[in-house]
């Protein structure tokens, strides 16, 4: 799929619809829809200023409830509220 080269890990939602991909390159989560395997949208991460580019995130897991949680090398956590449908 689209930016999974540089994604050290990448995680199925609970309905199998939606994957998560991280990068190295940046604060930004990358969800595909994997029925169609087209990214579907991007999570803007945070930034530490305007203009600068955030840490990038290097982890990614999916709840039962389908809450996205991304790790950054900094030791950061940041939890998504992803709706289906």
């Amino acid at each position: 799929m689209q930016g999974t080269a540089n994604s050290p890990s990448i995680a199925f939602g609970p309905y199998g619809i939606l994957a998560a991909g991280d990068s190295q390159l940046n604060s930004n989560a990358y969800l595909w829809n994997t029925a169609i395997g087209k990214l579907a949208t991007i999570l803007v991460g945070p930034v530490s200023s305007p203009g600068a580019v955030g840490i990038a995130v290097n982890s990614v897991a999916f709840g039962a409830d389908g809450t996205l949680a991304t790790g950054d090398r900094n030791g950061s956590t940041y939890l998504w509220h992803i709706t289906y449908g």
